[in-house]
């Protein structure tokens, strides 16, 4: 599906969301950056229904590169349903989905399994794909996202607009 509006061609982002010791959501082109600096509660996952809906209007189908950069714990029981309502009504607007992990040891693994357990129960109707690194992920998602959404994306620019939403994010958390 070719993207409805066109999309700013720079590596400039704008934030559309702002949860201080949460979470950052940055719009680059037709990808939203999420930047999870905290454990975010459920209701802060509900909040992100509208922006997905309001861009996927304005732009196609979108591709979301979640970097989880800080997070103390896996997510309950309520923030599992959050996730998994989220998906249920937005999942078809979305053509790819990436998870930067990148704790190391136990939680690292933790939280890489409880992202293949979520999918596992959890009907998408997009890509998923979960990396260690911002340089994995944008090596990952250009060549597919441009053939679902047409729109093309350098693997060197999306690496250098993803290592600075992170680092902005981290210094604001």
């Amino acid at each position: 599906q070719m993207p409805k509006g066109s999309p700013p061609d720079t590596g400039a982002t704008r934030i559309l969301l702002d949860e201080p010791g949460h979470l950052i959501v940055h719009a680059w082109k037709n990808i939203l950056v999420f930047v999870w600096v905290g454990d975010g509660p459920a209701a802060l996952m509900r909040r992100l229904g509208p922006i997905i809906a309001a861009h996927s209007r304005e732009l196609g189908r979108l591709s979301v590169v979640s970097i989880v950069a800080k997070i103390s714990e896996l997510p309950d029981e309520t923030r599992r349903q959050a996730y998994k309502e989220f998906i249920a009504e937005h999942g078809a607007k979305l053509a790819h989905q990436i998870v930067v992990i990148e704790r190391e040891g136990f939680m690292g693994s933790a939280l890489r399994g409880f992202i293949t357990g979520l999918l596992l129960v959890t009907r998408m109707h997009h890509a998923v794909q979960v990396a260690s690194t911002v340089e994995e992920a944008a090596a990952w998602l250009p060549a597919k996202h441009a053939a679902l959404t047409g729109v093309v994306v350098d693997s060197n620019e999306l690496a250098r607009v993803l290592v600075r939403t992170r680092g902005e994010a981290l210094s604001r958390s």
